[in-house]
């Protein structure tokens, strides 16, 4: 029975305003699924954040009102869920800033159950990075 999800501590450090710089026409983004399927979605640009000293890309994915971002990190299969995991955005305001708040990364469907058909990170967005922020893995 799972009565609880485990969780880093909240951070203020771990909410990031990222840069959206668009593309000049949406891209399809095929990324594999958990199961061995595919699916496309669209990806209107790149979010662009800096941690530390370094830089780092995301491809976020148009989700109605927000932008849906699928990703890894050097936390995955150690302390997170080993196939990644999922973060919701708004989209960017007038100056094209996104803040990404990864205190908010949740574990995907395919965390709890083997049936789930989870998309997998593209592979631009496996962060050479430890997001020590939200969820962390479930053992079930």
């Amino acid at each position: 029975k799972l009565d609880h999800i485990p969780c880093y501590k909240t951070s203020v450090n771990w909410r990031i305003v990222a840069d959206f710089i668009p593309f000049d026409s949406i891209h399809k983004i095929e990324t594999a699924t958990i199961t061995g399927g595919t699916e496309i979605s669209n990806c209107p640009g790149e979010l662009v954040f800096k941690k530390g000293l370094r830089k780092y890309r995301l491809l976020p994915f148009s989700e109605g009102e927000e932008f849906f971002i699928i990703f890894a990190d050097k936390t995955n299969g150690i302390e997170t869920y080993g196939n990644g995991r999922f973060l919701y955005s708004s989209l960017p305001d007038s100056s094209n800033k996104v803040i990404l708040d990864f205190n908010k990364a949740y574990n995907p469907p395919c965390a709890f159950s083997p049936f789930a058909t989870c998309p997998m990170p593209p592979r631009e967005n496996i962060l050479n990075l430890r997001i020590e922020a939200g969820e962390k893995e479930v053992h079930l």
